[in-house]
């Protein structure tokens, strides 16, 4: 359900359903078959999921909200069944992104990250992976681990915008002085440092 009043829609993709059924993974079945125009045992294919994402919601969403600013993750968020998960980060990897997360067990992630050693991946390149994937924020129940993962996606989303204070910027500089100004040459603002 989306709000009326919106400045702007993330639509967030997951690939856990690469290399599976439509019937068993898809919970708008109907949206997939009429869109993909598929049958429901066809497996789902990384050209499905793009054509799903452009034609049955980046396209709609655009047509129904004009004026609202619409733009896909920052993602593909990468989720937790083992084939699906190396298929999808071993894709993605060598491509340019802005945010690739895993939702795995420990022993999962850090056998997918072998294996992509294995597979000629560099240190940097795995570093730039997020898992496991959210906010650690305590998060027990699926909402919670859903906002966890929303909170990292927005953290990423804005990590360079220049409303976003981070710990820097409330570090205690001089004992004594509660606030210092600073020009910042990247914006043309001034930017308040508490003390």
């Amino acid at each position: 359900m989306i709000p009326e009043q919106v400045d702007e829609i993330l639509v967030v993709c997951g690939l856990q359903a690469l290399g599976q059924k439509a019937k068993d993974v898809c919970h708008r079945l109907e949206l997939v078959k009429n869109c993909l125009g598929m049958e429901e045992n066809t497996v789902i294919t990384p050209s499905h999921i793009q054509k799903l994402v452009t034609e049955g919601y980046l396209r709609p969403l655009r047509e129904t909200y004009p004026e609202v600013k619409i733009t896909l993750s920052p993602s593909p968020v990468c989720l937790s069944a083992e084939e699906a998960m190396w298929q999808s980060v071993s894709t993605i990897l060598p491509t340019a992104y802005r945010y690739l997360g895993m939702i795995g067990s420990r022993r999962k992630v850090a056998a997918t990250f072998e294996n992509l050693r294995l597979a000629g991946f560099s240190e940097e390149q795995i570093r730039t992976i997020f898992a496991p994937i959210g906010l650690p924020i305590g998060a027990v129940t699926p909402a919670e681990i859903a906002v966890s993962i929303l909170a990292q996606l927005i953290r990423e989303k804005n990590k360079n915008h220049a409303a976003s204070a981070d710990r820097e910027l409330l570090e205690v500089r001089e004992e004594g002085v509660i606030c210092q100004a600073r020009q910042n040459p990247s914006f043309a603002v001034r930017e308040y440092v508490l003390n």
